[in-house]
C-alpha cells in the first residue's frame, strides 16, 4: 500500500508541473494579452483561496469511493483541452475557479492516506519528495515556456491543452488507490451546515489549533493581500519579459523550494509545529522588504523569489501536516477541512483589500502592509506555549 500511495502521490506530482507553470502565469496572461482592469486580476487572484469554501464540501457530496477521486482529477483538467479557442476572460476565470474547487478538495483525501496507510516518518518523507520533484521540474519548463511566449504571446492557447493532457494521466496512477472517507448518507441541508459545523466545534475546542490557524493565516494572509499588485508591478514598473518572469516566478521560487525541502522536514521532526510555523512567517515577513528593493536593483526580485520558495517549502508541510499533527489519533479531515475553509473566508477579503489599498497608494504600501502582517502571524505563533496541546481533548 505505500508503494501505491507513493507511487501516485509523485506521479500526480511530476505531470502536472507543466501544467502548475501555465496556470501560475494566467494572472500575468490576463493583464496582457487580454488587457483587463487591475480589479479582474485581483478577482482571479482572490478565486484561488476563495473556491476553498467550496472545495470543503468535496468530502461531504462524494463518498470516498475511489472512482469519485479519479473522476475529480480527470473533470478538473478537461476544460483546459479547450482553451485554443477562448476569447473571453471571464470564461478563463470560470476554467480556473472549476480547477481549484476541485485541486483543494482533493487535499482532504491526500491527508487522510497518508494518516491511514503511512508511517510517521514517511508521512513527511513522502510530501518533501513530492514537493521536491514537482519545483525541480519548475526549474526546466518555465523557462521554455518564457521563450515560447515571448516568441509568440499567443501560443498559451496552445500550451494549456497540451499541458492539461499531461495532468489527466496521472489519473492512470490513482486507479489502485485505497477508499479513504466514509460513505455515509446525509440530507442535503446536513451536507451544506456539516463542514461550517466541523470547523466551528474545532475552533471552539480545541484551543492550540485556534492560535495556530491565527498565526497561519495572518501570515498567509500577508501574502495575499500584496498578489493582486504583482502582475502590475512585472509588467508596468520591472517591465519584465515572460522569460524573466518565469525565471523569478517559478524557477527560483522553485530553486529555493527544492533546497530548503530536506531542512524543513528534519526541523519538522525536531521543533515543535508553532515553533516551526513561526521560521515560516519570520521568512514571508522578508519576503515583499526584498522585492520593494527590486525598484531599484533588478537582481532583488530573483533573491526575493529564491527566498519565497524557501518559505513555501516550509509553509506547505506545515499546512498539509497540522492536521494530523492536532488531530492526533482521531480522523484528520475535519482540520483539514477547517483548514481549508479559513484560507477561502480569508481570501474573500485580503485580495480586495490589497487592490483597494493599491488604488489608494501604490504597489510599494501594499507590499509593507503585507510585511506587517506576516510579522503579526509570527508573533502570535512564537507565544503560543506547545505543551498546551497535550491537554486539549482527544
Amino acid at each position: 500500500m505505500l508503494s501505491t500511495i507513493s507511487r501516485a502521490f509523485i506521479w500526480s506530482r511530476v505531470l502536472s508541473i507543466p501544467f502548475w507553470v501555465m496556470l501560475n502565469t494566467l494572472a500575468i496572461i490576463l493583464y496582457k494579452e487580454f488587457h483587463v482592469s487591475p480589479i479582474m486580476v485581483t478577482l482571479l487572484i482572490a478565486l484561488k483561496p476563495m473556491t476553498a469554501v467550496l472545495a470543503s464540501y468535496w468530502s461531504c457530496f462524494f463518498s470516498g469511493k475511489n472512482r469519485n477521486f479519479v473522476l475529480t482529477n480527470l473533470i478538473r483538467f478537461i476544460p483546459f483541452l479547450f482553451f485554443f479557442s477562448v476569447n473571453s476572460a471571464w470564461t478563463v476565470i470560470i476554467c480556473f475557479s472549476f480547477y481549484m474547487i476541485l485541486s483543494r478538495g482533493s487535499m482532504p483525501v491526500w491527508t487522510e492516506l497518508f494518516r491511514k496507510h503511512l508511517p510517521k516518518e514517511s508521512q513527511h518523507r513522502l510530501f518533501a519528495l513530492g514537493n521536491t520533484c514537482e519545483y525541480l521540474g519548475t526549474t526546466i519548463f518555465p523557462i521554455a515556456i518564457g521563450m515560447v511566449l515571448d516568441y509568440n504571446a499567443n501560443l498559451w492557447r496552445v500550451l494549456f491543452p497540451l499541458t492539461a493532457l499531461l495532468g489527466l494521466a496521472s489519473s492512470i496512477m490513482m486507479l489502485r488507490l485505497p477508499n479513504v472517507l466514509s460513505s455515509e448518507t446525509r440530507p442535503i441541508k446536513k451536507k451544506v451546515l456539516l463542514p461550517w459545523k466541523n470547523a466551528f466545534s474545532i475552533v471552539k475546542n480545541h484551543a492550540a489549533f485556534r492560535t495556530y490557524l491565527m498565526g497561519f493565516m495572518m501570515g498567509g494572509a500577508g501574502l495575499m493581500v500584496i498578489q493582486p499588485v504583482l502582475p502590475i508591478f512585472f509588467v508596468d514598473e520591472l517591465q519584465f519579459s515572460y522569460t524573466e518572469m518565469m525565471i523569478a516566478l517559478s524557477v527560483c521560487k522553485g530553486i529555493g523550494y527544492a533546497a530548503a525541502s530536506p531542512m524543513w522536514v528534519r526541523l519538522f521532526k525536531r521543533l515543535p509545529i508553532f515553533q516551526f510555523s513561526f521560521l515560516i512567517a519570520l521568512l514571508a515577513f522578508c519576503f515583499p522588504l526584498i522585492l520593494i528593493g527590486a525598484k531599484w536593483e533588478i537582481w532583488l526580485c530573483y533573491i526575493a523569489y529564491i527566498a519565497y520558495g524557501l518559505m513555501q517549502s516550509g509553509s506547505e508541510l506545515s499546512w498539509h501536516l497540522s492536521p494530523a499533527v492536532f488531530s492526533r489519533k482521531k480522523e484528520s479531515l475535519p482540520f483539514s477541512e477547517t483548514n481549508i475553509l479559513a484560507v477561502g473566508l480569508r481570501g474573500c477579503v485580503i485580495p480586495f483589500l490589497g487592490s483597494f489599498l493599491f488604488y489608494l497608494f501604490n504597489s510599494v504600501t501594499v507590499m509593507l502592509v503585507g510585511s506587517l502582517f506576516c510579522l503579526l502571524g509570527s508573533l502570535i505563533l512564537v507565544r503560543y506555549k506547545e505543551e498546551e496541546i497535550a491537554s486539549e481533548p482527544a
